[in-house]
């Protein structure tokens, strides 16, 4: 991941993390505990796309990799809802790591290149879905700002860099 954390120095990509407890997060009613963010997505000080809404698995809850003998659920139930280390680093807030969020945005700018038909195939929803319609077009929208902020070369090289 050094690759990736290297680009996004290189071109000046910064972001900030606002935690979403997972009681108010677009993810509630999933039935699965998850970490969630809104986050700021900037270019050399500059914001250059709208708040993402980024969710990780409760596999990256610090408490998921056992470290004591108190309940690990109960723990990453905790860590999903207050955003807090139960686990290394106990208290602190839980950020992700800017080159997951750029490998989702990169993710969804690939859509770009489909029609919502092929899409919907590929990502496994329903092409008779309203709400996989409007997810597609917030991935259209993704890649129209990836492609209004960065040269040719700069999504080249993201994309060679982070596999996409």
């Amino acid at each position: 991941m050094k690759e990736c954390e290297k680009i996004l120095k290189k071109l000046g990509i910064t972001m900030e993390f606002e935690f979403v407890p997972y009681s108010k997060s677009r993810n509630k009613d999933s039935g699965y505990p998850c970490l969630n963010w809104l986050v700021d997505v900037f270019r050399n000080g500059k914001k250059i796309m709208p708040k993402i809404d980024y969710s990780a698995g409760c596999a990256l809850c610090p408490s998921y990799r056992p470290f004591h003998a108190l309940d690990r659920d109960t723990l990453m139930t905790m860590e999903c809802e207050d955003g807090r280390s139960r686990g290394e680093n106990f208290g602190e807030m839980i950020v992700p790591e800017s080159y997951h969020v750029m490998d989702s945005i990169l993710l969804d700018a690939s859509s770009f290149e489909m029609t919502f038909d092929e899409w919907a195939e590929d990502f496994g929803f329903d092409s008779d879905s309203r709400s996989a319609e409007k997810i597609y077009r917030g991935c259209i929208a993704t890649a129209a700002i990836v492609r209004k902020e960065f040269s040719r070369d700069e999504i080249k090289e993201l994309i060679d860099v982070f596999g996409r």
